[in-house]
């Protein structure tokens, strides 16, 4: 069973080219796909919200790795800075000898 274009369904119903039970036969099938549209329409909307709230949370779990690893490797510059700075004193060190 097909239907018309909605514009020509009301052309030929105003036209009296169609009858009234011809025209509701047409509407019924244009509220027919428009049900199964809205159903595909919201079915998909729900599939994207689940997967926005997925990717919200693999980017929160991101972000805070990254925190943690940015902390981390500040630690450990801030222990390898220390670690080579040159001591403040020389004891136990000898000055070499100047030559005049």
């Amino acid at each position: 069973m097909s239907t018309y274009d909605y514009a020509k369904i009301m052309a030929d119903y105003a036209n009296e080219r169609m009858s009234v039970e011809m025209a509701m036969g047409h509407a019924l099938q244009h509220i027919g796909r428009l049900y199964s549209a809205d159903n595909s329409a919201t079915i998909q909307q729900r599939e994207l919200r689940a997967e926005i709230n997925n990717l919200t949370e693999t980017l929160k779990t991101l972000h805070n790795e990254l925190h943690q690893t940015l902390y981390n490797l500040r630690a450990d510059v801030d222990r390898l800075i220390n670690h080579t700075q040159m001591p403040s004193n020389t004891q136990g060190k000898q000055i070499p000898a100047q030559k005049n």
